[in-house]
């Protein structure tokens, strides 16, 4: 019989605004039995909050697709054989939200003996990623009208001595 051991990680479990998460999912079949009709369903809702897919799901047999917002795979997996999918996301640069944030994801395989079925609560099923937000600079002042010109006042040229011109 099959056994299907599902495994997701993430390759930093503290980023910085910019950084490019990896994400590896394993799937193993480490029962006796091939396993066929294998699906992972990955919901990346909670990663794309504060991030972009990079748009390079890719695995090492099967078939892996994105539609937004969840990566799928589908393939038949023999016994002993571990397949491996991949994707990457790179954290939003300027977040307004206070304080730190948390990515967090989950990803469900469903086949013979899966410890990622829906509902799971085997921890090698979710990743975690904390990012501290940065804060968006003010936008420069736009505003176009002059400011109020001060009250100047007019300078008074000196008085020339009283009586006393030149004369040529």
């Amino acid at each position: 019989n099959p056994n299907i051991v599902g495994r997701k990680t993430v390759e930093k479990t503290q980023a910085r605004p910019g950084d490019v998460l990896h994400y590896p999912i394993t799937i193993k079949n480490d029962g006796q039995g091939n396993a066929t009709g294998v699906t992972l369903s990955d919901d990346l809702s909670s990663i794309l909050a504060h991030a972009t897919y990079d748009g390079n799901v890719s695995a090492t047999s099967g078939v892996a697709s994105y539609s937004a917002p969840t990566i799928s795979w589908t393939g038949n997996i023999a016994a002993g054989v571990t397949v491996s999918v991949t994707f990457s996301a790179t954290v939003d640069s300027v977040c307004n939200d206070p304080g730190t944030f948390h990515l967090l994801n989950t990803v469900v395989v469903v086949g013979r003996g899966a410890n990622c079925a829906p509902q799971s609560t085997d921890p090698t099923s979710d990743t975690a990623t904390t990012v501290p937000a940065a804060r968006k600079p003010p936008a420069p002042n736009t505003d176009t009208r002059s400011a109020p010109t001060p009250a100047v006042r007019p300078r008074t040229p000196p008085h020339p001595a009283s009586g006393h011109h030149r004369s040529t």
